[in-house]
C-alpha cells in the first residue's frame, strides 16, 4: 500500500516530466491525466532545464488526502488538474487467458507478494492444458527486490546458472537459478514486452 498519486513518468530531457501513464484505478487516473501529458508545474515549483526527475517526484508524494496541483502541457492546451493523494494496493501480478493456447501474465512489479502471486498464476495456467503461448508483460514495471527477481528468473533459467550478477568493488555477488520443475516453460513460446520508467 502507497500514498502516492500513482501515475508512471519520466524525464527523457530537460523541461519534460512526462506522465508515461496513469495506474488503472489510481487518483491519478480519476482526475484524467493522461499518457503524454508533460508537468510543468507541481504547485508553485516550476520544472526547469535543472529539474531532476527524483526532485520532480519528491514535489509529487505525500500522504493520503491531501491535494496536489499539476500544471499540464497537453498538445496545444494548458490545463491545471489537481489530484487527491490516496492509499493505493496494488496486485504485483495479473493474469488472464487470451484464448486456448494464449495465456497472458502481467508482473506488475516485484514486491514482496510477487512470487506467491507468480505461483497462483501458475497453477492458474496448469488449468489450460492447451497453453502454448505465453505473454509475459513487463511495460511500466518498476522493479523492486532482486531476491524476488531472481526467484521468478529460476521458472526459466536452468539450475544454478547466474540470474543477476551484483558487483562491489572488492567481489561479486551471484543470484543462482534454483530450477523450479513444477512447470516447464521450455515447451512454451514467450514473448517480453518490457520498459522501465519512473513512479510517482
Amino acid at each position: 500500500e502507497y500514498e502516492w498519486i500513482w501515475a508512471y513518468v519520466d524525464m527523457t530531457k530537460p523541461w519534460e516530466f512526462k506522465i508515461v501513464s496513469p495506474i488503472s484505478g489510481s487518483p491519478a487516473e480519476k482526475a484524467w491525466l493522461k499518457a503524454q501529458d508533460i508537468i510543468t508545474k507541481i504547485d508553485n515549483f516550476e520544472i526547469t532545464k535543472d529539474t531532476t526527475s527524483d526532485e520532480a517526484v519528491s514535489k509529487i508524494k505525500w500522504t493520503a488526502g491531501t491535494i496536489v496541483s499539476l500544471t499540464i502541457k497537453r498538445w496545444n492546451d494548458t490545463l491545471i488538474i489537481k489530484v487527491t493523494r490516496a492509499k493505493v494496493t496494488l496486485k504485483d501480478v495479473e493474469w488472464k487467458s487470451l484464448s486456448d493456447e494464449i495465456y497472458y501474465m502481467n508482473l506488475r512489479m516485484f514486491g514482496e507478494h510477487v512470487v506467491s502471486d507468480f505461483k497462483k498464476t501458475l497453477e492458474d495456467m496448469k488449468t489450460k492444458t492447451n497453453t502454448k503461448k505465453l505473454i509475459i508483460d513487463l511495460r511500466n514495471n518498476p522493479g523492486w527486490y532482486l531476491d524476488s527477481v531472481s526467484e521468478i528468473l529460476s521458472y526459466f533459467v536452468p539450475a544454478w546458472e547466474p540470474v543477476a550478477i551484483v558487483k562491489y568493488k572488492n567481489y561479486n555477488q551471484d543470484y543462482k537459478s534454483l530450477w523450479y520443475t513444477d512447470y516447464d516453460f521450455s515447451k512454451l513460446k514467450i514473448c517480453w514486452k518490457i520498459i522501465l520508467p519512473n513512479r510517482l
